[in-house]
C-alpha cells in the first residue's frame, strides 16, 4: 500500500480517537493547544456553538460558565479530560479528531520540533502524516567520499 493510498484510507471514530489520544500523550500542552485553535477556527460558529450545546450538559456546573465557542477557550477546555472526552463523543468529535491528527501544529512538531527526533520511534501512521521515510536509501551513511566516514583524510 503507498502512502497515497493510506493516506486516502477512512478511518473509524474509534481509531481517530486513539491516534487523537496518542498525539496528545506525545506532543507537548503547547503544540496541543495550537492545533485545538487551529481545528476549532476551522470550524463554523454553528459548529462551535452545536459542540458547546453537546459538551457543556456533560460537564460539571463550575465548567459551564467558563466555556465560550472562542476557538482559544475550547482549545483551553481540552486541557481537560472530561471536555475532551465529551468532544470526542459529541456529533463532530471525529471531524475534530481527524483535523486535528492532521493539523499543520501537529504535522510541524514531527518534522520540525523535537518530535523530529523521535520520528523512527512512531508508529507508522505517524510518520506517514509528515512523509517520513524511516529507512534511508543510504543506511545512514551521508558522506560518500572516501575519507569521510573511513578516517582516511588524505
Amino acid at each position: 500500500m503507498t502512502k497515497a493510498q493510506h493516506k486516502r484510507q477512512a478511518l473509524s471514530q474509534d481509531d481517530l480517537i486513539t491516534r487523537y489520544g496518542y498525539l496528545l500523550s506525545v506532543i507537548p500542552r503547547g503544540v496541543a493547544d495550537h492545533a485545538h485553535v487551529e481545528v476549532f477556527g476551522e470550524l463554523s460558529r454553528t459548529q462551535r456553538e452545536g459542540l458547546l450545546e453537546e459538551v457543556v450538559p456533560l460537564l460539571p456546573e463550575a465548567w459551564g460558565a467558563a466555556t465560550s465557542e472562542d476557538p482559544q477557550t475550547l482549545a483551553a477546555l481540552m486541557r481537560d479530560v472530561l471536555p475532551r472526552d465529551a468532544m470526542l463523543h459529541s456529533e463532530i468529535g471525529g471531524a475534530v479528531a481527524n483535523r486535528f491528527i492532521a493539523s499543520a501544529p501537529v504535522a510541524a512538531y514531527f518534522t520540525a520540533g523535537a518530535g523530529s527526533v523521535s520520528i523512527d520511534q512512531q508508529p507508522a501512521w505517524v510518520q506517514a502524516l509528515i512523509d517520513h521515510e524511516s529507512n534511508p536509501i543510504d543506511a545512514g551513511n551521508m558522506h560518500h567520499r572516501k575519507g569521510v566516514n573511513s578516517g582516511h583524510w588524505f
